[in-house]
């Protein structure tokens, strides 16, 4: 399967290859052509799917873009050319497939994990390869992540476990810590320097703790459920609750910073870039908020996901298959994009690339007019690499090595004390 689909999905992208066209840029409410509202189709794809199936969501993580069916298929693209590295069937159409992660590992290369509701995945993240692959003695709830040889992830069962795994026991992971918090997990955890730990449950609590060995370095209670993925950067944590609220926490004392309250409850966790959180609502659509004070800067109710950030503005996906590209400070409408029936798009908060999932397993990627259109050759050197990871310094390696697991020791959560720019095609 992976070879057959790489070759079919190369000879189409080699086919389709667009360049960029100056077009005269035009502000209007009325809905505008790709190319009159200043974009390009950069690439696009089309993955094999089933003709019952049909792409449920997309993830970009460093240069991969993660696509899942609801047919229980994962595909990974590399995310500049569109060029698919692997597919693989991983589950059943009853099961979820969680949102993949990259490990972190001191070169930066390290494998992707993949929960499903009914088995956990480690895979190179190149070649698709299984390094290890396990069926958990809990009920998946939530993505992991994880670290050199650990995997973090939560279950329905309320606890979060930590999982390790050596050479000699590759179907058999060593349980290395589990801690209790108090509901279901469905929120990500969230890893951040160094080695801490961020996790956010139902029953409103959130921790942070270290993640080697799960020492308890704060912890807070919201008024309600937490459901989707909290985010972090260098100047706190998002936490968005079904009490209305959206909440930004110290991540070294978890004191509150500032709480804003909305008239919903928030089911989906806010997006960050720059300066500016995004958090949908169902009665005010996308609302921007000055992310180190809390205010908000501006709301567009039409818009039901952001997209993108850009030097020409943010791009939001709205109903009827359109995009709205509205001004980045005062959320002014700049334009209304009409796009090919589309199911989602993928938040892409480090880039002004658009990744759109269409139907009949069609992958859209719109740039800007105004870039380098993508070259043949491009593709083509790409293609040799595809599967490999990039070289660094001379040898390669993709082995993880594990650490050794810590000695046992009392439970200390009980207790009152986590594109290059240069390269443009």
């Amino acid at each position: 399967m992976k070879t057959a689909a790489m070759t079919a999905l190369t000879v189409m992208i080699l086919s389709c290859l667009t360049f960029a066209q100056e077009t005269p840029v035009r502000t209007a409410s009325a809905a505008l052509s790709i190319e009159e509202g200043g974009f390009v189709t950069f690439w696009q794809a089309s993955l094999p799917i089933g003709g019952d199936e049909a792409l449920d969501s997309g993830y970009l993580r460093d240069d991969s873009l993660y696509i899942s069916t609801d047919g229980g298929t994962l595909f990974a693209l590399h995310a500049e050319t569109g060029l698919l590295r692997w597919g693989e069937i991983l589950t059943d159409r009853a099961y979820t497939i969680f949102a993949p992660s990259h490990i972190q590992t001191a070169d930066g290369r390290g494998p992707v994990v993949i929960p499903t509701t009914n088995q956990v995945y480690v895979k190179d993240r190149y070649s698709g390869n299984d390094m290890i692959k396990f069926r958990p003695s809990f009920p998946v709830g939530s993505p992991a992540v994880g670290f050199d040889g650990t995997v973090l992830l939560g279950s329905t069962n309320g606890r979060v476990y930590s999982l390790g795994w050596d050479r000699a026991r590759t179907a058999e992971p060593i349980k290395r810590w589990e801690v209790e918090t108090g509901g279901p997990i469905s929120a990500a955890p969230v890893l951040y320097a160094p080695k801490n730990l961020l996790i956010a449950s139902q029953s409103g609590a959130v921790f942070s703790c270290q993640a080697i060995n799960k020492v308890l370095a704060w912890d807070y209670k919201v008024a309600g459920p937490i459901l989707g993925d909290p985010v972090v950067d260098a100047s706190g944590a998002y936490v968005a609750s079904m009490d209305r609220s959206l909440y930004k926490l110290n991540t070294q004392s978890g004191a509150l910073l500032w709480r804003t309250r909305f008239p919903d409850p928030l089911q989906r966790g806010p997006a960050v870039t720059g300066q500016t959180v995004y958090q949908f609502t169902s009665s005010q659509g996308i609302t921007a908020l000055d992310s180190m004070t809390g205010e908000e800067k501006w709301r567009q109710p039409e818009a039901s996901q952001f997209v993108s950030h850009g030097a020409s503005g943010d791009v939001l996906f709205a109903p009827s298959d359109r995009l709205l590209v509205v001004d980045h400070d005062s959320g002014k409408l700049q334009s209304t994009i009409s796009i090919p029936p589309t199911r989602k798009a993928v938040v892409n908060p480090v880039s002004d690339s658009v990744y759109l999932l269409g139907e009949g397993g069609r992958v859209l990627c719109l740039r800007r007019d105004k870039v380098p259109y993508l070259r043949r050759q491009q593709v083509l050197m790409t293609q040799e690499t595809l599967n490999s990871p990039p070289p660094r310094g001379g040898r390669v390696t993709t082995t993880v090595t594990p650490p050794k697991p810590p000695p046992p020791r009392e439970d200390p959560f009980r207790s009152r004390r986590d594109r290059d720019p240069g390269s443009n095609p």
